[in-house]
């Protein structure tokens, strides 16, 4: 995880929202007291700007979610090691090797 904390931002409709690298985190407060909370991780197109979910999932309270969300998107981005080497940093480097292999 990151050694810093995310910047959550809230926004229309009690929506939380980060950005972590190309990827955008946002956690849906529920609707009533003891709801579940919604989380989903997508991934901003670079270039168009559009956003593509990526995965989303469904925790029992805020704080939870929000690391959920952030988790998920750790393992999308890859070690700091990987960050520097791959331009797509969501496809691990094993996955291009093996498909160089074929």
């Amino acid at each position: 995880m990151a050694e810093h904390p995310d910047l959550w931002r809230t926004e229309p409709d009690v929506v939380f929202a980060t950005e972590v690298g190309a990827y955008r985190l946002t956690v849906q407060a529920p609707e009533h007291a003891g709801g579940w909370v919604r989380f989903s991780v997508s991934r901003r197109d670079a270039d168009e700007g559009a956003l593509a979910l990526i995965g989303s999932g469904l925790e029992a309270d805020l704080r939870t979610a929000m690391k959920s969300a952030r988790r998920m998107a750790d393992r999308l981005i890859g070690p700091p090691s990987l960050q520097r080497h791959w331009s797509d940093t969501h496809v691990p480097p094993d996955a291009v090797v093996a498909a160089h292999c074929l």
